[in-house]
């Protein structure tokens, strides 16, 4: 414990430390001891025991505890308040509390001493842990705990001892171990400390022949030790119940009274006398109306190997017994473990035709791909059913193509009559469409499964009109909008939480994307209302939601919320989520983190291009960050975007053309901004950065005017729909035209805009407008107009500086005046400039 709080870095938490005894026990001397703890640990912590009113009447600590825990939230955290949309917190070394109750088994037994540790740990704030020991399971809902992943537990397990372990614990009895009698010791204790203690003790002087000898005495006498010393001196009762028992991990005495054929109070009796011999049971939780116990895992590998393993027949009738207990009983899993081990595979395909839909509508997809692991490969295609069940989840968890492969098998061995069956083959295709972005086939495969689902099959005719909605996406955007509306109104009719927080998390990020960020604000927070906050970031569904306020939070410049909610996502994503959500994902923490001045920004946005383009292209990545990109990513990009693909992997394809040193042709400036003005103005954050990339791109191209056009749409429309964001972000490479625009732009909204921009790009005062424009109007001398005929003929710069009798250095720097005057960086840009000016 201590070398665990040693780990917490400095400075460390505060820490309260208490150790029970068996005199603890009573309900006020108990607190007192905690409260005295949580003093010592920080005097202004919580008030004494005397001003708590701590006492041995349960009602009035319920009371007492009530201040203290407000007393310690307010301690360690007075500003915070909870919101809707808050990631979970991370608890730092600096300003969290730890409480340790050490031995809590001396005290624990009192029942009001478990009721109020019960209460206390409920309603605990955010940045408390609480560590406790025990040499016996404690009495409080640890199972509820566990699935809301507030518990992390060291058991057996986790005490085991490693190689490092085993060979430290010789080493300190000075035996040197050789790597293969490591091994070999590893594999004969199982890491059993008392085990590998066992070993050593027969190892004598610690010479290699002696540990050779202990090791074959070991192997020989190990099993004889545990069987002899813990079970032969056992009635022959006992030994058959803990026999018959081993087939399964954990039992509770129904189980028991199944797998035995016994009466309650005779499994009662065994269970009582193995818990009061300490035979190496332990009792683990309580569940519904029976506590749960378990063997330790050597003694239940020795009971295994004794009964003659699973296809022995008296274990396997005791496996059949406790599957056909655990299935009924809703032990799921547990029933398709012994299953396997039974070799009865068409029980686990029976099991997941049955509750494929239940897992589904409670997101729980990870329970068929592990059902899924049991089956060879041809025990899952012996059922189209069960190939069609998993087509989903198995891709959700990155198996795409096994999951293609089982749809297509699914499909060819369809027999007549078997609609249903055909329309979810026809739904999976749908859903591993969306996987592609393949727009058109997800409305294909969409629409022929709603025709054939029947009226009555409400999840998968939701996730069908969603897989609708979202085909639009990318070329329809307002249209996907109106989808999900529609599909939402509708679906909260069919009163199914994840049904409903997917359409909302649809539709929220869909607005995020198109720059509508309070709507897609306010539809992320309904999505997380229908779960308690401790769920929200544990729940695939919310994860487009998680994404959604990232965005929002992005926009607004809270980079830090920004990331919190993506580290949110990511934990949802855990249970699987398309690889183009996946990316953009990425691609928004590598702008995040661009902005913040983290160097990583340029690497985490490449893996999101590997990923996915499209997904990162829906990031609208800024060019500052493109610019760090490595080169080979950027012509990834570029390849697609030739290719005629979506709107944003073209539109950011022409981002990193603008970046690139070669000369701009005209005709892609052109296409720019061809492609910026087919943007739907109500598509509002993608007609922004489409505009802002063509004025790059045409500036680059020496095309000042359409530049100026372009920005200045741009300017507008980011103004009225405060996405300011987007031009903030790339003033930099937008520079020379904003200077432009102070002089001819005739609006002073956007003349105020852009010198504010400018001012952000720069990082200092830019001056007045008035400055700004004196400079940017500043007349060319008449030997700079001659200059720049010259250069406009084609003249090199040593030709023209012997046209006018001048050396070459002298050329160069009229040639620098010149593109400050003019706001340029180029002569290409120079002469165009001056020529639409009618200059020269």
């Amino acid at each position: 414990m201590l070398s665990w709080l040693s780990t917490l870095g400095s400075p460390s938490p505060r820490v309260a430390w208490y150790t029970g005894s068996e005199e603890d026990a009573a309900l006020e001397r108990f607190w007192r001891h905690v409260v005295a703890a949580l003093r010592v640990a920080d005097p202004e912590l919580v008030p004494s025991p005397d001003e708590l009113d701590v006492a041995d009447d349960p009602a009035r600590m319920t009371a007492a505890l009530d201040r203290i825990i407000l007393a310690i939230g307010e301690r360690l955290d007075p500003d915070v308040l909870p919101t809707a949309r808050a990631a979970a917190p991370e608890v730092s070394s600096t300003d969290g509390l730890v409480i340790v109750l050490d031995d809590l088994h001396a005290t624990i037994g009192n029942p009001d001493v478990a009721a109020s540790l019960q209460y206390f740990l409920r309603y605990l704030p955010a940045g408390v842990h609480v560590v406790t020991t025990s040499r016996r399971s404690l009495p409080i809902p640890l199972a509820r705990m566990r699935v809301r992943g507030e518990l992390v537990e060291l058991i057996e397990d986790d005490l085991r001892l490693d190689s490092d372990g085993i060979d430290g614990l010789f080493s300190r009895s000075g035996i040197g171990l050789t790597p293969e009698d490591l091994a070999s010791v590893g594999a004969l204790t199982h890491g059993w400390p008392t085990g590998c203690r066992l070993v050593a003790m027969m190892c004598g002087d610690g010479s290699p022949d002696s540990v050779t000898r202990a090791l074959a005495r070991a192997r020989a006498t190990m099993g004889d030790y545990l069987f002899e010393e813990v079970l032969l001196d056992l009635p022959a009762s006992l030994r058959s119940f803990l026999m018959q028992m081993s087939v399964v991990d954990s039992f509770c005495p129904s189980l028991a009274c199944a797998v035995t054929g016994r009466a309650p109070d005779e499994v009662a009796a065994c269970i009582g006398e193995l818990l009061d011999g300490s035979l190496f049971v332990e009792r683990v939780e309580h569940e519904g109306d029976e506590d749960w116990y378990r063997y330790q895992p050597l003694l239940s590998e020795l009971l295994r190997a004794r009964g003659g393993g699973p296809e022995a027949a008296g274990a396997r009738l005791a496996c059949q017994a406790a599957r056909d207990w655990f299935e009924p009983a809703g032990y799921f899993d547990a029933a398709a473990e012994l299953s396997a081990s039974l070799g009865d595979f068409e029980a686990i395909r029976h099991l997941i035709r049955q509750r494929w839909r239940d897992l589904y509508m409670s997101d729980a997809h990870g329970v068929l791909v592990r059902w899924a692991s049991f089956l060879p490969e041809a025990e899952v295609l012996i059922s189209p059913y069960v190939c069609a069940v998993l087509a989903m989840p198995l891709a959700l968890h990155g198996e795409t193509e096994r999951a293609r492969r089982l749809i297509v098998h699914a499909v060819e061995h369809l027999r007549d009559n078997e609609d249903f069956l055909l329309a979810f083959c026809m739904a999976q295709q749908a859903f591993l469409a969306s996987f592609r972005a393949d727009a058109p086939s997800m409305r294909h495969y969409a629409g022929r499964a709603l025709a054939y689902l029947p009226e009555d099959e409400y999840y998968l005719r939701g996730m069908m009109l969603q897989v609708q909605a979202s085909s639009y996406m990318h070329d329809a955007p307002l249209r996907a909008r109106e989808l999900l509306v529609a599909a939402v109104d509708e679906q909260r009719a069919f009163d199914n939480d994840n049904l409903t927080c997917s359409a909302l998390g649809n539709l929220a990020l869909l607005c995020a994307n198109m720059g509508y960020l309070d709507e897609a604000a306010f539809e992320a927070n309904r999505a997380m209302s229908l779960y308690p906050r401790e769920w929200r970031d544990r729940k695939p569904m919310l994860g487009y939601s998680w994404l959604a306020l990232a965005l929002a939070d992005y926009a607004r410049g809270d980079y830090e919320s920004a990331l919190a909610c993506i580290a949110a996502f990511d934990r949802a994503a855990r249970g699987g989520v398309a690889p183009e959500i996946a990316a953009e994902a990425g691609a928004l923490r590598a702008k995040a983190l661009q902005r913040m001045g983290d160097g990583a920004a340029a690497e985490e946005l490449a893996r999101a291009l590997e990923l996915d383009e499209i997904g990162a292209a829906g990031s609208l990545p800024d060019m500052a960050l493109l610019a760090a990109m490595p080169a080979v990513v950027r012509g990834r990009i570029s390849c697609r975007a030739a290719g005629g693909d979506l709107r944003s992997v073209r539109i950011l394809g022409f981002a990193c053309a603008a970046l690139a040193d070669a000369p701009m042709d005209l005709e892609a400036c052109n296409e720019a901004g061809r492609l910026a003005d087919g943007v739907d103005p109500d598509e509002r954050a993608l007609f922004v950065y489409a505009h802002v990339v063509a004025a790059v791109l045409c500036e680059h191209g020496a095309c000042t005017q359409a530049a100026e056009r372009h920005l200045g749409v741009a300017l507008r429309h980011a103004r009225s729909c405060d996405l300011s964001f987007l031009v903030a972000e790339n003033a930099p490479q937008l520079e020379t035209v904003l200077r432009r625009l102070l002089v001819s732009s005739q609006e002073t909204g956007a003349v105020a805009f852009a010198r504010e921009l400018l001012a952000g790009a720069s990082g200092t005062s830019t001056g007045t407008a008035g400055e700004l424009a004196a400079e940017a109007q500043a007349p060319l001398t008449e030997r700079e107009t001659d200059v720049m005929r010259l250069i406009a003929a084609g003249m090199s710069l040593s030709e023209a500086a012997e046209a006018i009798v001048v050396s070459r250095e002298t050329v160069k720097k009229h040639l620098a005046n010149i593109y400050a005057k003019l706001g340029v960086h180029s002569k290409m840009q120079a002469v165009a400039l001056l020529r639409e000016r009618g200059l020269i």
